[in-house]
């Protein structure tokens, strides 16, 4: 029995487990394989997350492949044509500490001894905006900055200088 005389559902699972690299190599072999690299869902899904260069959610997500390539396609045309779901402007208090990492923006207030974390939305994404408030911190803070990949921000206490040279580092890891 040769290869292209396998049933295409064994087909599918083979493809399905090989990496991203072996898959794209596996399109190019001959136009079956590369029609059903294209028409299975799942497989079309792995080779658009390879594109989009990301990689897919955790394993409990209660979205069907289809949707979420859907979604990714969406959100790969969104990109490539600069197209807004939202544009809103936010207001600050001038002067202030702020950082912008991932879809977090994080700045300080009252004197910079209250940090306000928000997750920024994203329609497409079905993200929605949340917000927390790190009150009195009994510290002015010369600088912050956060990771949202390890859940950590780090706040630096400043020394009794003008300069503002961090005499302290605490980490915060939810």
């Amino acid at each position: 029995m040769g290869f292209s005389e396998l049933p295409p559902e064994l087909l599918i699972l083979i493809l399905d487990s090989l990496a991203i690299k072996e898959l794209l190599r596996c399109k190019q072999v001959c136009k079956s394989l590369n029609a059903l690299v294209q028409d299975e869902t799942a497989l079309q899904y792995k080779v658009q997350l390879n594109l989009a260069g990301t990689e897919d959610g955790p394993a409990t997500n209660p979205l069907a492949v289809r949707d979420r390539l859907r979604i990714l396609v969406k959100y790969m045309e969104a990109w490539d044509q600069l197209r807004f779901s939202e544009i809103r402007t936010m207001d600050r208090e001038s002067g202030n500490l702020w950082e912008l990492y991932g879809n977090v923006l994080a700045e300080t207030r009252s004197e910079n001894t209250t940090l306000v974390i928000k997750q920024l939305p994203s329609k497409l994404r079905g993200i929605n905006e949340r917000t927390w408030t790190l009150d009195n911190l009994h510290i002015p803070l010369c600088d912050f900055s956060t990771d949202v990949a390890q859940n950590l921000v780090a706040l630096l206490e400043p020394r009794n200088m003008p300069d503002c040279l961090p005499n302290s580092i605490y980490t915060c890891v939810l």
